[in-house]
């Protein structure tokens, strides 16, 4: 019999190097990304407060500057009053919470019958039910 056969260990190469990242540089990578999701983030949420900010005269050129003279809360007030965005955000609600409890109840009663029917027929189904979450309007109606 083989020592493989009694457990013991395999032989290995001395000679083979393996490369692991150090902890040095893991540091640097993760410094890194924050830096980048920082940046990726903060640029537009920076570009948003200015110019909520700013007067209707300031904010139709979208650059990054200050304000002159800051008017953020009078313009929260104007779209929240004038703009009627509490109703707007209630029949948001009203049209959005159906609608997914029904997608969500619909999807998980046919998912189940094709998870473990195996027909063709809902090979098919199941076919263009991933295609259709899967391709691209533009790709389908061209």
């Amino acid at each position: 019999m083989t020592s493989a056969t009694y457990g013991a260990a395999p032989k290995t190469n001395d000679s083979v190097m393996v490369n692991k990242p150090s902890k040095v540089h893991g540091i640097i990578h993760g410094i890194l990304v924050v830096i980048v999701m920082a940046v990726l983030l903060g640029i537009p949420f920076w570009l948003l407060v200015v110019t909520a900010g700013k007067t209707q005269a300031e904010a139709i050129v979208p650059n990054m500057s200050l304000p002159s003279k800051w008017h953020l809360l009078e313009n929260f007030k104007t779209v929240l009053v004038d703009g009627k965005m509490i109703s707007a955000f209630f029949g948001s609600i009203v049209v959005t919470v159906p609608s997914v409890f029904l997608a969500l109840l619909f999807g998980s009663m046919a998912s189940w019958i094709l998870a473990r029917r195996t027909t063709k027929t809902l090979a098919v189904v199941y076919a263009l039910g991933i295609s259709g979450l899967i391709l691209p309007p533009a790709v389908v109606t061209a």
